[in-house]
């Protein structure tokens, strides 16, 4: 099994669970609009962990127009990530806060990274086509209660705070 995910393929019929989008959060100085494109090297992790729970995830870039940047720091870098509006809800927030607490353990040992920053931006479509952008920098604590935001109750309303950057 290889490293690669396979890209967005437009002649697909089917809009992916999730996108994976060009860019680095939280990093102006990578631009998003070049190519190679950039992609933070957990992109590579979070698509495989996502996949094996049987969402799709696509790339918005082909693989030879893709780089991966990675920084050695506590800090870590997810993609950018489009979700489809029918994934957002207590099954997707939980896969997305699995993803981030795997990402945020040593190995051996299991401890969390101490002082972890998360980098994460988060873009929720509506089938109208309505967009919600979340956008953070932070502990995992604080990413976990800004994605639960995004969590709709039983009847399709939005979590009970607004999201930032809405």
């Amino acid at each position: 099994m290889t490293d690669e995910v396979p890209h967005h393929d437009p002649a697909r019929t089917a809009e992916p669970d999730v996108l994976i989008r060009r860019g680095i959060p939280s990093m102006p100085s990578m631009p998003r609009d070049t190519l190679p494109a950039m992609y933070p090297y957990e992109a590579i992790h979070v698509a495989k962990l996502l996949r094996e729970h049987g969402l799709v995830v696509d790339f918005e870039d082909d693989r030879a127009d893709r780089e991966y940047y990675t920084h050695d720091a506590f800090d870590i870098w997810l993609p950018v990530m489009n979700l489809a509006v029918g994934v957002v809800g207590g099954v997707t927030v939980a896969l997305i806060n699995d993803v981030i607490k795997k990402l945020t353990k040593r190995g051996d040992d299991d401890a969390d990274r101490p002082n972890t920053v998360l980098h994460v931006e988060i873009t929720v479509t509506d089938p109208d086509g309505h967009q919600k952008h979340l956008k953070i920098d932070g502990s995992p604590d604080d990413v976990f209660t800004a994605l639960d935001r995004l969590n709709p109750d039983e009847e399709g309303h939005d979590g009970p705070h607004h999201l930032p950057g809405a």
